[in-house]
């Protein structure tokens, strides 16, 4: 039977039938079964597919509402909304027509009856029946508020229930976009599921419909509402039973977890209820929403991830034991590196900077380079590494004690450079640094390049002994005063300024004098006091005054390795552009489908953004030089910029895979992102993650103790090269290396992800992608190694040690990722580096202790904090309430 046309009679207008008679076809595809509803919003059919062959659900607008613009209006506004959902627990909409001015919509046709039905029916629901179906809601509520989308009339004539028992939420007629809503609203629902801000006619929020669930479900779990009807005079009022209507009021065994969470829900003030539906799902007993939305096949949001899990606090004893073994291990780790593995350590800096930078300028004045009634407009100082003569060392050196003469300073394996200069010193470009980051603004030795007349460059060994001096020669007339012979500058390089004595050494002058330009250059050759190496010394003079001055190993290369930096650059830009390329694709896709964390990727980005920011402020060569600071300032803005924006496409990239398929590593990672600073996972993570590092690190020292020293695959003293020279310039560069840390720990720890991600994707298998994730890693660790000094002793075992201790690095951070989560490992990443940076001592009588003592200032605190969140407010003295862990 065919729906009437516009000039044949009406259809017998029956509660049994409807408008519609069974086997009437509308819009020649759907064959009327059945009248299965009436209500306010309209009637609803069970209707045939004939060209899919299903059922489906047909809902029609009652005839009266379908004349009114603005009925019509929300009719379709129900379809727009309702097909931006799709979850399980969602009815599902497909279309809207309409047939001879009959407008209705088709969707999903649920065969079972609305919750309204089945409370009248059997009065309340068994407890793990209802917390089921409970959860079940919290979860449907919750893909609806993902999208924006308040339902408004929440209420248990709209929750649908198959054969199955699973939930479908239905009728999203009065439903509104949550950031379109005015901050009034027209009142329409049922009032006796409203929230009171929507009885007021106030702006609604998430709470709103979250008043709502908790209505519904004290009908769920009790069997009798919460509120009574209002009067007939006034529909939109309703009054309680009494003041003290309480689901256990009602019910003999009511769950007293329910009851607070539905209690919570009901909460009059809206910031007082849960912050997200899937809040009270967490809250109910038992169960695991994010299990629940995993089974369904569903990508569970961030919100529903930060909700789920245990709270993570421990018991006491267990907090106290794990903060014992991170102060146990920190003082075995800091006695050790005190006495061999810093670098720093190693070569034992007599001098602080202050004191170096009197000397330089002490031996500038002696030989005519610097006037204290005329002091230069610029100057700038620093450390660094001799990393060609350490590589030399390492390569060519196999005695046992080559790295404990580091000590004696000749050659010197650490140098204190210095700057001065008729302008002010800018740099040219915020070039890569050491490390993860950014040279936010720091004067180097070659930036700016020495190009101005007048610009002196010296480089002092830890001692104060000259070994490099580079002046840029003016042209002009020398003042007066001035050295006027070679006796002059030659007196001045006495063995004090030195360290050795010139005349010891063998002449080895070939070029002369040129009188014309008035130019000497002489060289000599020998060896450093005490067998040391030998030594080449060149000296250019100009007009009486020294302008180039060097002292040199000459069998050290100063190629920079590139054979082998073109080996490990190759490498590392195949890394980069297969996790660029791969970033890229995911992040696109990410945001086509909407899947993506942009609010957590946003704060990342800001994160790294301020980073970057307060390292140029710490750490730049600031001066009161308007376009100076502005030549700074934006390029420090620059190059900040850059990395948030690539930390946020690495965060786009791989957030909602990781949330797809390992969910649980990201939990307290979002809860932190959420601001939750004093979430007990939170502070477990944290204790774990540093617990792990100095365990790592005291595991490495024994192992290498042992293994290493003791068997003699590596010469005793065998150093770390990798503390941060910069923050041996005092307290602002030492915070500055400290946001360096930070940089470098999201920086590695979110590649290695993405990396793991990445080839999870392309293996297809997670035990293949671990096994490539090994084969990479240590390709890139061996010939970072070679590159950056380490020393295996010239041994096979050596080099194998070093590497299966790499591998047993790697296995450590994918378990942490793996068993614990993101934050615990970021937390091990931060604190290795902290480890590693700075050259940590017990011997408090070097100037630079403060900086071990800052070291061990910001983990213990950092440890500390992570105890005294993990408990979660308990005492440390025994609560028999909280023996269980």
């Amino acid at each position: 039977m065919r729906a009437p046309g516009p000039g044949s009679e009406k259809p017998p207008d029956s509660s049994q039938y409807g408008r519609f008679l069974p086997g009437t076809v509308l819009v020649d595809r759907y064959r009327i079964i059945g009248l299965v509803g009436v209500g306010g919003m309209g009637e609803v059919y069970q209707a045939h597919d004939l060209k899919l062959g299903q059922t489906v659900a047909l809902k029609f607008l009652p005839e009266e509402l379908a004349k009114d613009p603005k009925r019509l209006e929300s009719f379709h506004s129900e379809v727009r909304l309702a097909r931006q959902i799709s979850h399980p627990n969602v009815c599902r909409v497909y279309d809207i027509a309409e047939v001879h001015g009959h407008h209705f919509l088709s969707m999903e046709y649920i065969d079972g009856e609305n919750l309204a039905t089945l409370l009248r029916r059997i009065g309340r629901l068994p407890r793990d029946k209802g917390v089921e179906i409970a959860r079940q809601l919290c979860l449907g509520l919750d893909a609806a508020h993902q999208r924006n989308v308040l339902h408004r009339d929440l209420k248990p004539a709209n929750i649908m229930l198959d054969g199955r028992g699973h939930v479908r939420i239905t009728d999203f007629g009065l439903a509104r976009l949550s950031d379109a809503a005015d901050e009034t609203q027209t009142i329409a629902g049922t009032p006796m599921y409203m929230a009171p801000e929507q009885l007021a006619g106030e702006k609604l929020t998430v709470q709103s419909d979250i008043y709502s669930l908790g209505l519904v479900l004290f009908e769920l779990f009790t069997g009798k509402r919460a509120f009574r009807p209002g009067p007939a005079s006034d529909p939109f009022s309703r009054g309680r039973e009494s003041t003290s209507r309480l689901p256990s009021n009602l019910v003999d065994d009511m769950d007293t977890v329910v009851e607070r969470v539905i209690l919570r829900c009901l909460e009059t003030e809206p910031s007082a209820r849960p912050a997200s539906a899937l809040t009270v799902a967490a809250g109910l007993p038992g169960g695991d929403p994010l299990l629940a939305a995993l089974a369904a096949g569903e990508t569970p949001s961030p919100d529903m991830i930060a909700a789920s899990g245990e709270s993570g606090s421990l018991a006491p004893r267990r907090a106290m034991f794990w903060l014992g073994c991170v102060l146990v291990g920190l003082m075995f780790s800091v006695h050790v590196q005190s006495s061999r593995r810093s670098l720093i350590c190693a070569v034992k800096p007599a001098k602080p900077p202050a004191a170096l930078v009197d000397r330089a300028q002490d031996i500038l004045r002696q030989l005519g380079h610097y006037d204290p009634d005329n002091p230069p407009r610029d100057t700038a100082w620093g450390f660094l590494y001799d990393e060609d003569y350490l590589a030399h060392v390492r390569n060519t050196d196999q005695s046992k004690d080559r790295w404990l003469r580091l000590e004696r300073n000749q050659p010197p394996a650490v140098y204190f450079w210095y700057r001065q200069s008729p302008r002010v010193l800018t740099p040219s470009a915020i070039l890569p640094a050491h490390g993860f980051g950014f040279n936010r603004g720091m004067i180097s030795p070659d930036d700016p390049p020495a190009t101005v007349p007048g610009m002196v460059s010296l480089r002092l060994d830890p001692g104060g002994r000259l070994v490099e001096l580079k002046v840029v020669r003016s042209g002009g007339a020398l003042k007066a005063g001035a050295g006027r012979g070679a006796t002059n500058w030659l007196a001045a390089l006495d063995p004090s300024l030195l360290g050795f004595d010139l005349g010891r050494l063998e002449s080895a002058n070939d070029a002369g004098e040129n009188s014309e330009k008035g130019m000497i250059r002489l060289t000599w050759r020998g060896r450093y006091p005490g067998d040391g190496p030998e030594i080449e010394v060149e000296a250019l003079a100009e007009n009486g005054r020294l302008i180039d001055f060097s002292v040199r190993v000459p069998e050290v290369p100063r190629s920079r390795r590139f054979a082998g930096l073109a080996q490990g650059v190759a490498l590392f830009l195949l890394i980069e552009l297969f996790v660029l390329a791969g970033s890229l694709l995911l992040a696109t896709r990410n945001i086509r489908s909407g899947r993506a964390d942009r609010r957590g990727a946003l704060k990342v980005a800001f994160t790294i953004l301020f980073v970057g920011m307060a390292g140029w402020i710490l750490e730049a060569n600031h001066r009161f030089d308007f376009f100076h600071e502005i030549h700074l300032f934006w390029f420090a803005l620059a190059v900040s910029l850059q990395y948030g924006i690539r930390f946020w496409f690495y965060y786009v990239a791989l957030e909602p895979y990781v949330r797809r398929l390992w969910p649980r590593i990201l939990i307290s990672w979002n809860r932190l992102l959420n601001g939750q600073f004093r979430d007990p996972m939170i502070g477990r993570h944290i204790l774990v993650g540093c617990m792990c590092a100095v365990g790592f690190d005291c595991a490495y020292l024994i192992l290498d103790l042992i293994l290493v020293q003791w068997l003699g695959w590596v010469a005793p003293g065998a150093p770390y090269i990798f503390n941060a020279p910069d923050a041996l310039l005092g307290a602002r560069f030492a915070l500055g290396e400290l946001f360096r840390a930070c940089t470098a720990t999201l920086f590695l720890g979110l590649l290695l992800l993405l990396l793991f991600l990445l080839l999870r994707i392309v293996c297809r298998r997670q035990w293949l992608a671990i096994v490539a994730m090994f084969v990479v890693q240590s390709a890139a660790f061996q010939l970072g190694f070679t590159i950056g000094g380490g020393d295996t002793g010239g041994s096979a075992l050596g080099a194998l040690a070093s590497i299966g201790v790499w591998c047993v690095f790697i296995a450590l951070v994918l378990v942490m990722l793996m068993r614990f989560g993101l934050l615990p490992m970021l937390v091990f990443l931060f604190v290795r580096f902290m480890l590693i940076s700075f050259p940590v001592t017990l011997d408090f009588g070097v100037w630079h202790s403060g900086l071990g003592i800052f070291v061990l200032v910001v983990v213990v605190a950092l440890a500390g904090y992570g105890f005294y969140t993990s408990l979660a407010g308990h005492s440390l003295i025994r609560d028999p309430a909280f023996e269980v862990d």
